[in-house]
C-alpha cells in the first residue's frame, strides 16, 4: 500500500516542478552591450490521463504505435520551439520506440555528447525502447515510465545542454513524442 502512495507523491512532486533553461539566441555587436536571450522551458510531463500519478485512460497501444509511426515518417514539430524536428533525428527516435537496438545507441550518443548524464539517458532510452512491446493494457504504464524517465533526465541536465544551437534534435523528438502520448 505504501509503494503506490510513494509513486503518486513522487509523480505529483515532479509534475508541479518546472525546469527552465536559458539559451542565448543572439547578441549585440557591442561586447559591453546587452545580450538578447530566449527562455526555452521544458516543464515536467504529466502521466497518461492527465493526472499526476494515475495511469488510467489517455493512451493506448494504437497511440504508441501511431506516435512511433509519425516519428518514423520524419514529420514532427517540436511543441517547445514550434519548428520541425530534423527528419533524421525524428526517424532515430521512431526507430528507438520501435525497439531498434542501433537506435538506442544512436540516440544515447546524441544526448550524452550534448552533456546529458549517461545514467539518466540510459534510463530514458530503455523506457522508450520498451514501448515497442506496448499493448492496450500495458501502454499506460510504459508511457508513464517513459515520461518519468524524461522528467528525471530533465532535472539532471546541465544548463549547457540548452545552449543556443546545441540542443540535440533527438531530445526535441523525444519530447514531442511523449507530449503526444501523455496528451499534453
Amino acid at each position: 500500500m505504501t509503494k503506490p502512495f510513494i509513486r503518486i507523491s513522487a509523480a505529483a512532486a515532479i509534475a508541479f516542478a518546472a525546469t527552465a533553461a536559458y539559451a542565448q539566441s543572439g547578441s549585440m555587436s557591442d561586447v559591453a552591450g546587452p545580450t538578447q536571450s530566449t527562455v526555452v522551458t521544458f516543464a515536467p510531463l504529466g502521466t497518461p490521463g492527465g493526472g499526476t500519478g494515475g495511469v488510467s485512460g489517455g493512451v493506448s497501444g494504437a497511440s504508441v504505435s501511431s506516435t512511433a509511426g509519425s516519428l518514423s515518417s520524419g514529420n514532427v514539430t517540436s511543441p517547445v520551439t514550434g519548428q520541425a524536428v530534423p527528419p533524421a533525428a525524428a526517424q532515430q527516435v521512431g526507430a528507438l520506440m520501435s525497439g531498434s537496438v542501433p537506435a538506442v545507441a544512436q540516440v544515447s550518443a546524441a544526448l550524452t555528447s550534448a552533456g546529458a548524464p549517461a545514467g539518466a539517458t540510459a534510463s530514458l532510452t530503455q523506457a522508450l525502447a520498451a514501448l515497442a512491446g506496448a499493448t492496450s493494457s500495458s501502454s499506460p504504464g510504459l508511457v508513464t515510465a517513459a515520461a518519468n524517465a524524461f522528467n528525471s533526465l530533465l532535472s539532471a541536465l546541465p544548463a549547457s545542454f540548452f545552449a543556443a544551437g546545441t540542443l540535440p534534435p533527438q531530445f526535441l523528438a523525444i519530447h514531442a513524442a511523449l507530449v503526444q502520448m501523455v496528451g499534453r
